[in-house]
Formats: structure tokens, C-alpha cells, sequence
């Protein structure tokens, strides 16, 4: 089977408590309003959305030999995701993610779990003369592949098979190591903190100006805000409000970037409009924010 595009992904088991306030430590307890048990991670996430949009993903992970590895494989199948490139761990548990989500923020506590066991070796498991489109997500969680990418990015390039990264956020502040890869990146989506942080920059349109020296094409993505597109330092911008037309109500944020990934990305390798790439893109971000969990809601084209 050839695929559109093939992903490394941290996939996660997601629990994500719905709070008016963050509880606080010293033998205090805090009432919820709720909670969702869902499978996450950048890669994961992303690969969903691409999946619900038409697209064909092949999404290589590792998963532990535990009931939630086994509930991983049965959500993967319900979304039309081939799962035989999955590998399961004997040393670790499948990862874990709490998201505690309260009005306007967020606070997150992870358990890498089997994340450490993936290696370059699992590369192994798909032919690149099957996938037009290679997505990196989670650059810095999958530290263990760090070293890998360089190499394997030029002959990506070789290969004439594009290429799209998310980094997500660096939890060691190693924000210059992305760098490194950069020049072989088509698609550099950060959102606006990390941007700034990547390039020192303290407004993200210096950020993209500075990136798309860099990236062909740098996609910046402002939360509430909407996105903006920078292109050899020009820049296109989308506004939430442009594209969606009903009330927004905040639920959860968990995903919404990834969501976001999914849609641009999907669009631009239908060689769509840079318009109908952010305009999709937003569309799939706002409807995630609007229910917990990453992947409960969805877009669809009819």
C-alpha cells in the first residue's frame, strides 16, 4: 500500500481533567467538573485528523503490553488507522498524559513510559518509496532520535518525498537544536511561543521573517488569533473569525495545534490554495478547543 504520508509518533494515552481551578499540593483536594480518557500525542493526534480528512497515514509507534496499549490498538482501528506498524514494549508501559484543563490555561504531567525505547531501527518497518510526505512531530520529546534526523532528512530530499515539522515544546530549553534541520524542512508549523523561542526573536513577525530565511514555507499558529504563513519574509495572515462563524466555546486545547497540523498539511499536498490550507487548518483547530480531547470532534469533509 503506498501512503500520503508516514509519521514517528509519541503516542499517548490521554486523561484530561476538566477544572474550574488547578488543585494544589499539600494534602488538598479539588472538585472537577469531568474527565476524558482518550489516546493523544502530537503524532497521533495529527495523523487522526489527516486521517479523517481523506488522507492515508502510516504511523510507525511503540506502544506497552498493557490494557492501555490494547485500548491504542482498538482506537487506531476505529479511525481507519493502520496499526501493523505499531510495536508493542516489554520493558515499558504505554505513555501517559494528564491535562489538567482549567478557563484559559492548562497544566500537563507526563509519563514518557515505552517513548524511550524507539530508536532509529524502527524506520525499518516501511519502504520511503511507499510515502509522498514525511510529518515530524514531538522533535524534542523523541530525543533518542535527534541524532537520526539529519541524515535522514537529506535523503528525504533525495528521495524527492517533502517534508512537515512540528516541534512542540523543548522541556530541556534546547530550543537551537531544531535548528540543525531546518534547511531540510518544506513545512515548519511552531506555534507563536516556540517560534519566539527557536529564534529569540520577541514578535513572532520577526520570528517568521527570521524562519522563512530558513524554512520555504514557515506556518506560525496564534491560538485565539488565528495563523499566519510566511513565505521568503512575506507574510499571509487567517483569523479564527474569518472562518468560523458560531460562538466558540473553549473547552479544551489538548490537540487543537496538532488538529491544525493535520488540515494544512492535508490541503497543501492537494496543492490547495495557501487560503484554503489555513482556512481548513483553522477550521480543524477551533473545533477541537470546543471538546476535551484531542480527537473527539473531528473535522470532516462531506
Amino acid at each position: 500500500m503506498k501512503y500520503d504520508a508516514a509519521n514517528i509518533a509519541d503516542i499517548f494515552i490521554d486523561l484530561i481533567i476538566l477544572s474550574q481551578e488547578m488543585p494544589s499540593l499539600g494534602q488538598s483536594e479539588t472538585l472537577a467538573e469531568g474527565y476524558t480518557i482518550e489516546i493523544g500525542g502530537s503524532g497521533t493526534i495529527f495523523a487522526a485528523q489527516f486521517t479523517r480528512l481523506g488522507g492515508r497515514i502510516a504511523l510507525l509507534g511503540m506502544i506497552g503490553r498493557d490494557l492501555m496499549g490494547n485500548f491504542v490498538l482498538e482506537r487506531l482501528a476505529t479511525l481507519g488507522i493502520n496499526t501493523c506498524f505499531i510495536q508493542r514494549s516489554a520493558n515499558h508501559e504505554t505513555p501517559l498524559g494528564l491535562n489538567i484543563s482549567i478557563p484559559g490555561d492548562r497544566s500537563m504531567l507526563t509519563v514518557p513510559g515505552c517513548i524511550t525505547d524507539i530508536s532509529p531501527s524502527i524506520i525499518d518497518s516501511i519502504r520511503l518509496d511507499k510515502v509522498r510526505h514525511w510529518h515530524i512531530s514531538s522533535y524534542y520529546l523523541l530525543s533518542s532520535l535527534t541524532q537520526f534526523w539529519p541524515e535522514f532528512m537529506k535523503n528525504l530530499k533525495k528521495r524527492k518525498i517533502t517534508s512537515s515539522l512540528d516541534s512542540n515544546w523543548a522541556l530541556l530549553g534546547n530550543w537551537n537544536q531544531v535548528l540543525e534541520i531546518l534547511p531540510f524542512v518544506d513545512i515548519f508549523l511552531p506555534n507563536e511561543t516556540e517560534a519566539l523561542h527557536i529564534t529569540g526573536e520577541k514578535d513572532y513577525r520577526f520570528a517568521g521573517i527570521e524562519l522563512s530565511k530558513i524554512v520555504p514555507l514557515v506556518v506560525i499558529k496564534r491560538g485565539n488569533i488565528g495563523a499566519s504563513v510566511f513565505i521568503r519574509g512575506n507574510e499571509t495572515s487567517a483569523t479564527v473569525q474569518e472562518h468560523w462563524k458560531n460562538d466558540i466555546r473553549v473547552i479544551d486545547t489538548t490537540g487543537a495545534g496538532d488538529c491544525f497540523d493535520g488540515g494544512f498539511v492535508y490541503e497543501w499536498m492537494k496543492q490547495s490554495s495557501l487560503e484554503q490550507c489555513l482556512g481548513t487548518a483553522i477550521l480543524c483547530g477551533t473545533r477541537s478547543v470546543q471538546h476535551a480531547g484531542g480527537i473527539k470532534h473531528l473535522l470532516t469533509y462531506k
